[in-house]
């Protein structure tokens, strides 16, 4: 559990460097991680002009708002279930590049804005045809009621 994140600024080579110190806490010996960030002089002026406008005490502050949001946003969504995908090597190589390219995080990241895409794609298509969701849910019980009566009959 984090208990503090403390910013530690300095300048650096006409850069801003940002150490991040990060205290974990329920451990019995103190474990600290630093991050050293480098910032332009333009990001090192907009976070100035956010300080000042929104009244906020430092620009550590500011960069601590902007990682967890970051994190918020980036992070996998918690679910119940993972899903096993067996994937082509050659598709494997071209995810792990995209990765390399610095467009995507990781081959995960890439998987889940592809199925998002995916289920946006199919939803506008099903919504074009003027079906609702309610109609797409009949048809999926209907469905399984249809392929339950296949299996108790093949039983008998």
């Amino acid at each position: 559990m984090v208990e503090d994140m403390i910013i530690v600024c300095q300048t650096f080579d006409r850069h801003f460097c940002i150490n991040v110190w990060q205290k974990i806490s329920g451990v019995d010996v103190q474990k600290t991680e630093k991050i050293t960030v480098r910032l332009t002089r333009d990001q090192i002026d907009t976070l100035s002009i956010i300080v000042t406008q929104e009244n906020i005490d430092s620009i550590s502050e500011v960069v601590r708002t902007a990682v967890q949001e970051f994190i918020r946003n980036h992070s996998a969504p918690i679910i119940g279930e993972s899903i096993d995908v067996k994937i082509p090597k050659e598709d494997v190589r071209k995810l792990n590049t995209l990765v390399e390219c610095g467009d995507f995080l990781s081959a995960q990241e890439i998987i889940r804005v592809a199925v998002k895409e995916y289920v946006d794609k199919r939803l506008d298509r099903i919504l074009e045809t003027g079906t609702t969701m309610e109609d797409v849910e009949k048809k999926r019980m209907l469905r399984e009621e249809e392929e339950s009566k296949i299996s108790e009959y093949v039983k008998k």
